[in-house]
């Protein structure tokens, strides 16, 4: 690697450790085992839902955009999937439409741990 390569290499590196020191710097811890559990979907919850069409068990964790990696179940909450959670209740039906078409879910159980 050249000298302007290395240079522009270091200047992304610099750009984002600033970005992530800036994320950090706004960043707000919720610990959701400390709030009471009434069933209602919220940011930082755990959701088994059941597909009303196959009844395929999923179960997700409502997260924040850094947090999120659906290979572990872990949602975004402005994602569809999260936007059709949030606000919903215990034994709710949620409606999203993702890439394979519109999904329906029984919220069958919402955990705060």
């Amino acid at each position: 690697m050249d000298r302007i390569a290395r240079e522009r290499c270091l200047v992304a590196l610099e750009g984002r450790i600033v970005e992530i020191g800036d994320i950090i710097a706004r960043a707000n811890v919720i610990d959701v085992t400390k709030i009471e559990n009434n069933g209602k979907v919220i940011f930082g919850s755990t959701v088994e839902l059941i597909n009303t069409k196959t009844n395929e068990k999923k179960i997700f964790k409502i997260v924040g955009k850094d947090e999120a990696n659906i290979k572990k179940n872990l949602v975004y909450f402005r994602a569809p999937i999260g936007k059709g959670l949030i606000g919903k209740n215990k034994n709710d039906i949620a409606k999203f439409v993702s890439p394979a078409g519109e999904k329906t879910f029984k919220i069958k159980d919402v955990k705060y741990i």
